[in-house]
């Protein structure tokens, strides 16, 4: 829900910004390569960092749509990389939690469950973006930064390599 509030409403964020409209879809690829990279790099990124690193880059990114036109063009890859990076390892972990013989039906609830918020979080930003614009990217940006906590706390490095000895024991 947080990326669908954050991206629904970038290209009026992009055009208020001052980009000039020949150079639109500049913004869009440069967050299409931030997705790239952050997917091919999500190997070499150990989950400590990318738990960490993820929610802030992903809220930086957003916010930086906030900032005029040429400062703006930072921010669509840096929000695709770190919501590649966060994604990619919280696939992987719900791969290392769920028993092997209940993923299937897992990860297909999980993936209506996330279709459905990212719905919402397009709506909302839609009911939301009409008095102001700038509100979905704030509330996107916060809901990047409640997933901290959990980078200390379940998604510890710690306790998630716990979790994969005991898997494989």
């Amino acid at each position: 829900m947080a990326h669908a509030l954050t991206t629904a409403l970038l290209g009026l964020l992009a055009l208020r910004a001052g980009t000039p409209e020949a150079l639109f879809g500049l913004v869009f690829a440069l967050q299409s390569l931030g997705y790239t990279l952050g997917s091919y790099f999500a190997g070499r990124v150990p989950p400590a960092l990318a738990f960490r690193l993820g929610p802030l880059g992903a809220a930086l990114g957003g916010m930086g749509f906030l900032l005029p036109f040429p400062l703006l063009l930072a921010a669509p890859p840096l929000l695709g990389l770190a919501v590649a990076l966060l994604s990619t390892h919280l696939r992987a972990v719900r791969g290392w939690l769920l028993p092997k013989e209940g993923l299937a039906p897992s990860l297909a609830a999980i993936r209506a469950l996330l279709y459905g918020a990212g719905a919402l979080g397009g709506l909302g930003a839609g009911v939301l973006g009409k008095g102001n614009p700038t509100l979905p990217l704030l509330l996107g940006t916060l809901g990047f930064l409640v997933l901290l906590p959990f980078a200390l706390g379940p998604l510890h490095p710690r306790r998630l390599e716990a979790l994969r000895q005991e898997e494989a024991e």
